[in-house]
């Protein structure tokens, strides 16, 4: 709609690998940026020929191409948790309603996960919000997460990650906009996890805590840059934001049913 308005967008070409977590690592890959080993599989055959080249024991993410949280994310040890994993999703419909027409398949990435939030304007990227996650086993699931800390965008693996986030944006074609970027920190540097043209979630549970600690939110900043972005995105800097004081969204894990 925003593109056929004529209004600030971001456009219909290269929508998909925005939305498509197979494509959106394909496409990252194919500009020469650092993006995951994946493989979107349609049969335990794929899946199968897929691993073959994994060390022993296996070790990998199995989740479905299109969905959002921790739906259906699977840590598997072995070929049989894969295996399982696998007929979990493929053909079952996701936590967004779709049915899923492979499933994801990719390479563990060693490392703490981290997020990167920036809004953009004529494809200018600005970093609005950092956060560590904290995710943690519980209730037999792998990622579950139990909150996150904001971060001082100065410290060098920020730095870092702020520079790799641009390039990924720059692949996938997101120039205007908000962009919540989920990214894993290794022992070789940041990778992409996946990246969503849009604010982060949460239910928005964190911003008090970035407007507490930062001044502003990345959805003052959203808003402002479909206003021609003169109240904050002219204003801010690009690559770093003011810590006024530390802050943690914890999220409350209940380990009871009833």
């Amino acid at each position: 709609l925003s593109h056929r308005m004529g209004l600030r967008s971001n456009g219909e070409e290269g929508s998909l690998a925005r939305r498509n977590k197979y494509f959106m690592g394909e496409k990252v890959r194919a500009s020469g940026t650092r993006a995951v080993k994946q493989r979107a599989c349609r049969s335990r055959a794929d899946l199968k020929d897929f691993l073959a080249d994994f060390p022993r024991p296996v070790k990998c993410v199995v989740k479905p191409v299109q969905s959002a949280g921790s739906d259906d994310v699977f840590l598997c040890n072995s070929y049989e948790e894969a295996e399982t994993a696998f007929d979990r999703i493929y053909g079952h419909r996701n936590g967004l309603g779709l049915i899923n027409e492979s499933a994801l398949v990719q390479e563990f990435l060693a490392g703490k996960e981290y997020v990167v939030d920036k809004v953009s304007k004529d494809g200018i990227h600005k970093v609005v919000g950092i956060w560590e996650y904290d995710k943690r086993k519980a209730n037999g699931a792998s990622f579950v997460y139990f909150g996150m800390r904001s971060m001082d965008p100065t410290e060098p693996k920020c730095v870092e990650m702020i520079a790799y986030a641009d390039c990924v944006l720059d692949a996938l074609g997101i120039m205007h906009g908000p962009s919540h970027m989920e990214i894993m920190y290794t022992d070789t540097g940041p990778c992409l996890v996946e990246v969503g043209s849009r604010c982060q979630g949460g239910e928005g549970t964190w911003l008090p805590v970035a407007k507490e600690c930062i001044g502003y939110t990345q959805v003052e900043v959203t808003v402002d840059v479909y206003m021609n972005g003169t109240r904050w995105f002219d204003r801010i800097k690009r690559n770093t934001y003011p810590l006024l004081k530390h802050g943690r969204d914890v999220d409350m894990v209940n380990r009871n049913g009833g």
